[in-house]
C-alpha cells in the first residue's frame, strides 16, 4: 500500500512539475530592427529584459502585469548589429545572452537547418551544443520538433535541451506530422503571416516555410501563396524553401514514396518555375542531397529521432548518410555554401551554389 501511495505522489509531483516547468528564454520573430523574447516561470512574476548593443544592458522593457508566460519585444535595433540581453523575473536575473539582428542585403550571414529533433533528448542536446558553436544568426527547423505536439512536457524538454542555443539563435520552424497541428505549437512560436506557411528575408536570401501535412498540402490558399510569394521575390539572388515531407528521397517505404509523389505534384512545379535554388526537408531520419532539374533538395532529419535506413540510390541522389547531423549554410550574394556535419563533427558533404540570376 505504501508503495502505491509513493508512486501516486511521484506521479502527481511529476505532472505538477511538467505543468509549471520553466522554459526559455528563447527568441522569436527576428527582424532588422526588433526581436521578441519569451520565457515561462513556475509562478506569476514581473518580467523585465535589460538589453543593449554589445555588452551594454542600459535599456530595459517591462511587462505591465505579472504572469507565468512572458513576452517582451526589444525594439529600436539596427540591422546587422550584435546585442546582449538578460531577463529577470521578480528581480531574479538570468544569464546574459547575445544575438544578431537580420542583416541588410549585401551582408553575408550563416544559418543552420536541422530537423526531427524528437525522441532522443540526449542526441538533440548534443546537436544543439554543436550548432551553437557555429554561431548561426538563426535556425530553420524542418519539422517533427517533438514526438507529440499536444504534450506540454515534451515542449518543455525541447527547450531545456536546446537551452543556450535557442536563447541566442531564433528558430523558424515548419510544421511536421508529429506536431499534430496542436495549439501548443502556435502558442509557442511567433512566426510571420499565417504561421502555417510564411516567408521572411535576410540579407540576399528570401525564405519560404510551408506546411506539407496532408490537409494543408491540398490547400489552394497555400499553393497560391507559394506561387505569388516566389514571383514577388523573383529578383532575390536566393530563394530558399523548406517544409517537412521530402519530394525526393530514397526509402524502403511505399507509403513514404506516395507521400513524396503528392509533394512533387503540389510544391515542385512552382519551385522549379520560379528558380528556387535550395529546398530543405525532414521526415526521413537521415541526411540526403538530391539534385532535380537544377534544384538542390537537402533532407536534414538527423536531430534526435531514430535513424532510418537509406534504401536504394536514385538517379537524382548526390550524397547520403545514415547519421545524426545538422546543416550549416553560409550565404553571400555571390555564393551559398552548404555543409552537413555529423554528431562527431565530421563533414558529411559540402557543396557550393551560384545564383542563376
Amino acid at each position: 500500500m505504501r508503495k502505491i501511495t509513493l508512486t501516486l505522489v511521484f506521479l502527481a509531483s511529476t505532472l505538477l512539475a511538467d505543468e509549471h516547468a520553466r522554459r526559455g528564454p528563447y527568441l522569436q520573430d527576428l527582424r532588422t530592427d526588433r526581436v521578441t523574447v519569451l520565457w515561462t516561470t513556475n509562478d506569476p512574476a514581473d518580467g523585465e529584459v535589460a538589453f543593449g548593443e554589445g555588452a551594454d544592458l542600459s535599456r530595459t522593457v517591462k511587462e505591465p502585469t505579472a504572469g507565468k508566460h512572458h513576452r517582451l519585444v526589444l525594439e529600436g535595433l539596427e540591422a546587422g548589429k550584435t546585442y546582449s540581453y538578460r531577463i529577470s523575473s521578480d528581480g531574479e536575473e538570468g544569464e546574459v545572452h547575445s544575438f544578431g539582428t537580420m542583416v541588410p542585403p549585401g551582408t553575408p550571414f550563416t544559418f543552420v537547418a536541422y530537423g526531427d529533433t524528437r525522441s532522443d533528448g540526449d542526441v538533440h542536446r548534443r546537436i544543439a551544443a554543436a550548432i551553437r558553436k557555429e554561431h548561426p544568426l538563426f535556425l530553420i527547423h524542418t519539422g517533427d520538433i517533438v514526438a507529440d505536439g499536444s504534450v506540454g512536457k515534451l515542449w518543455n524538454e525541447f527547450f531545456q535541451e536546446g537551452g543556450a542555443l535557442l536563447a541566442e539563435s531564433p528558430i523558424f520552424p515548419a510544421l511536421g506530422n508529429h506536431e499534430h497541428d496542436a495549439g501548443e505549437y502556435f502558442d509557442t512560436f511567433e512566426l510571420p503571416g499565417k504561421e502555417r506557411w510564411y516567408s521572411f528575408d535576410c540579407g540576399d536570401a528570401h525564405f519560404v516555410a510551408l506546411d506539407s501535412n496532408k490537409v494543408d498540402l491540398a490547400s489552394r490558399k497555400q499553393r497560391e501563396f507559394l506561387s505569388r510569394d516566389l514571383e514577388d521575390h523573383a529578383t532575390s539572388p536566393w530563394e530558399i524553401v523548406y517544409f517537412h515531407h521530402p519530394p525526393f528521397a530514397t526509402t524502403d517505404s511505399t507509403l513514404r514514396e506516395l507521400e513524396s509523389m503528392l509533394v512533387q505534384a503540389t510544391f515542385v512545379p512552382p519551385i522549379e518555375k520560379n528558380g528556387v535554388s535550395l529546398v530543405f526537408n525532414g521526415h526521413d531520419h537521415n541526411y540526403q542531397h538530391s539534385l532535380v532539374n537544377g534544384v538542390h533538395y537537402v533532407l536534414t532529419a538527423g536531430g534526435g529521432a531514430d535513424l532510418y535506413d537509406l534504401g536504394d540510390a536514385k538517379k537524382w541522389t548526390v550524397a547520403r548518410a545514415k547519421a545524426h547531423h545538422f546543416v550549416r549554410v553560409e550565404v553571400s550574394k555571390e555564393k551559398v555554401t552548404v555543409t552537413a556535419i555529423d554528431l562527431d563533427g565530421k563533414v558529411i558533404e559540402t557543396f557550393d551554389l551560384a545564383p542563376d540570376r
